[in-house]
């Protein structure tokens, strides 16, 4: 047996998906698994150094427009270049990361997929001489105007391309850079900002240090830099009650007003789900409908709602939440057909659901749209904080694998971007040429698991990896009598056909147990027999690193099955003998959790559970999260794991490359 030290974890998360109402949060949402910056340093030998590459997004991004000289532009999606009207770019990254000397530089931007977005003249970019402008502030009256000669100019730019421009003279590591943008053609170029797609938003790429050609590669170490992150959250749901219509509905109605005669209070709910970690700011967006008489001489009051169980087209004067919390910020008169901000900063927590009221004392009341209302819908924008972790990656001797459950649909049932994605996810794997072993995490192959189906569906897609394959049976599997197909297609692989549960060694320093959850089919009690072959597995078990695996998890914040008590029995086994990491599948998402004892409390001394349903079928969604959930995430992917000599890393990247979760642990 081994003796627990505690394990050391650097890691990095994006927020999840919980409901498909909140389809444009999770797009701006992924600025944090995207917008990134990314140091690969190679470790030197005794006397190397290393050539580093950072990739930054920018911490802030806008534009400014001559014509309309006092309105700020800092969250728009496209940022223009223009001289008809002028209209000029800003961009700043931070360089604090950054060491000389400095190599090379190169800015990165991609013309906008929009129809107009193209230009005969991209622009031309320059050093601005002012790193003190805000984005949500800027505009073209108070624009910094010292700017430093062109560093590099584009030509012609077309629809949906990147480009790049030259910017390595303008690079000084320690500190802020801001960069400008502007163009002297009247028919301007429009470039996606960093609100926008993830994936398109402004890149600086910058490559510093010095090579020694006596260094070693035994060894790569990533540090990722995420700025902090500016989501947009639409309300999930909206409406408003009236005192003298007092068991009247008002849920599908596109103004909401605030009133004192008669008394009418509005209602908003977000889902911040998606988000995690500290809220830096945040700010409710309210626009005054245009309509005749929508403005007002008071706009009201806003305030934290302790009641998230309302209904939109349920609630009534009668029924509303009446606990409500103290203003949080009053607004004076508003205008028709203009947008209003509430600092709300001290109400918004993440990782649920939150509920803002809007009342008002005055009898003259204003009309805002509501979210039926579509492009003036309220807003939520939320700034979370910078997060940043260095992850360990391969080493000389390391093993490479794959992981993940919930893979094939029954033959003929077509692809599409949300579901039948096998072929698409095995292409990842197959795709590795690094990647040594797949672990199989059950619901392998839809609906019941039939011989026919493994031997088309899932011959198709996974089955080009059985070579490499170590499975274990999930509920789908068994909707065929004693699960007879999986056992037949797979053989001797599987195991015992009467259990489904064995483990076996990988590499120097790793033991893997493979364990069947169905427990309907075969026990997980304490006193099982399988809880027994465990117990005696890993007493027997020399290696210091251990990974349990088998199909439906302990610990779960999915929607459509969510944690399972009867695994704790393996939990308090597998916690005696210093388990580092549990593997499971059944909700059809990604999850993970902090190192948690069988207890449920958070501990270092704990074991980390994944889940990674993420294998072709089809996804779910999330509901409430569970205590200790780090990440959650309703996306396809690959998930990976390179085991080495006492540490271990970990990846979830979807299916264009994306990396949106990592991080590094130290076996116990």
């Amino acid at each position: 047996m081994r003796d627990r030290d505690g394990s050391t974890v650097a890691s990095w998360a994006v927020g999840d998906t919980r409901r498909g109402q909140v389809g444009r949060l999770i797009a701006i949402v992924l600025v944090l698994a995207l917008g990134i910056g990314v140091l690969v340093a190679r470790t030197a030998g005794t006397a190397g150094s290393a050539i580093v590459t950072t990739t930054l997004a920018p911490i802030a991004d806008t534009y400014v427009q001559s014509d309309t000289p006092t309105t700020n532009y800092g969250l728009v999606n496209r940022i223009p270049v223009d001289a008809s009207p002028v209209r000029q770019i800003f961009l700043r990254f931070d360089l604090s990361g950054l060491s000389a000397p400095v190599q090379s530089a190169k800015l990165r931007i991609h013309v906008s997929s929009l129809a107009d977005s193209q230009s005969p003249r991209g622009g031309s970019v320059a050093l601005v001489n002012d790193n003190t402008w805000s984005e949500t502030g800027m505009t073209y009256n108070n624009r910094p105007t010292s700017w430093g000669t062109n560093l590099a100019t584009l030509g012609a730019v077309n629809r949906n391309t990147w480009y790049e421009l030259d910017v390595a003279s303008a690079i000084t590591p320690g500190g802020q850079l801001s960069l400008g943008l502007r163009s002297t053609n009247g028919d301007g170029a429009f470039y996606d900002a960093r609100e926008a797609d993830a994936a398109l938003a402004p890149q600086l790429i910058v490559v510093t240090g010095t090579e020694d050609p006596t260094s070693s590669t035994d060894s790569t170490t990533t540090t990722t830099t995420a700025p902090p992150t500016i989501t947009t959250a639409t309300p999930v749901a909206d409406t408003y009650v009236q005192a003298d219509t007092a068991t009247t509905n008002y849920g599908t109605t596109t103004r909401m007003p605030a009133d004192s005669a008669p008394v009418r209070q509005i209602f908003s709910r977000f889902d911040l789900y998606a988000l995690s970690g500290p809220v830096q700011a945040a700010k409710l967006r309210v626009h005054v409908s245009s309509v005749a008489d929508s403005q007002s001489s008071s706009g009201g009051s806003v305030a934290l709602v302790n009641d998230n169980t309302w209904s939109e087209t349920g609630m009534t004067y009668n029924n509303r939440p009446t606990s409500f919390g103290t203003n949080l910020a009053t607004l004076g008169a508003v205008n028709r057909d203009t947008w209003y901000e509430f600092n709300v900063t001290s109400a918004i927590t993440t990782g649920g659901l939150v509920t803002l009221g809007l009342r008002s004392t005055n009898g003259d009341g204003a009309f805002y749209d509501s979210r039926e209302s579509g492009v003036h819908a309220p807003q939520l924008i939320v700034t979370t904080a910078t997060t940043t972790t260095t992850t360990t990656l391969p080493q000389a001797g390391d093993v490479k694998i794959a992981a993940m459950a919930d893979l094939a649909c029954p033959q003929g049932l077509g692809t599409n971007a949300t579901s039948c994605r096998q072929v698409q996810i095995s292409n990842l794997i197959l795709n590795d040429p690094s990647i040594s072993m797949f672990l199989a995490l059950g619901d392998l192959q839809y609906e019941s698991g039939e011989l026919a189906n493994f031997q088309t569906s899932y011959e198709n897609s996974y089955g080009r990896l059985k070579s490499i394959t170590k499975p274990t049976p999930g509920n789908h599997e068994y909707a065929t009598a004693g699960a007879s197909g999986y056992y037949t297609y797979f053989g001797a692989q599987a195991g015992d056909p009467t259990k489904g549960y064995y483990s076996f060694d990988v590499g120097t320093q790793w033991h893997i147990v493979m364990l069947n959850g169905n427990c309907d089919i075969l026990s997980c009690t304490a006193t099982s027999t399988q809880t027994q072959w465990l117990t005696d597995d890993l007493t027997a078990n020399t290696r210091p690193c251990t990974i349990a695996t088998w199909h439906q998890p302990r610990w779960s914040s999915g929607n459509e099955h969510g944690s399972d008590t009867h695994f704790g029995p393996w939990w308090d086994v597998l916690q005696q003998y210093n388990a580092e990491v549990v593997l499971n599948g059944h909700e059809h998402s990604y999850e993970r959790f902090a190192p948690q004892l069988p207890s449920g409390v958070a501990s270092e001394t704990g074991i980390r559970e994944i889940v990674a349903g993420t294998g072709g079928r089809n996804l779910y969604t999330f509901a409430a999260a569970q205590p200790n959930s780090i990440v959650r995430l309703s996306t396809m992917g690959l998930f990976t794991m390179t085991l080495g000599n006492g540490t271990y890393s970990w990846q979830f990247s979807g299916e264009d490359g994306t990396v949106f979760d990592s991080g590094t642990g130290t076996c116990h």
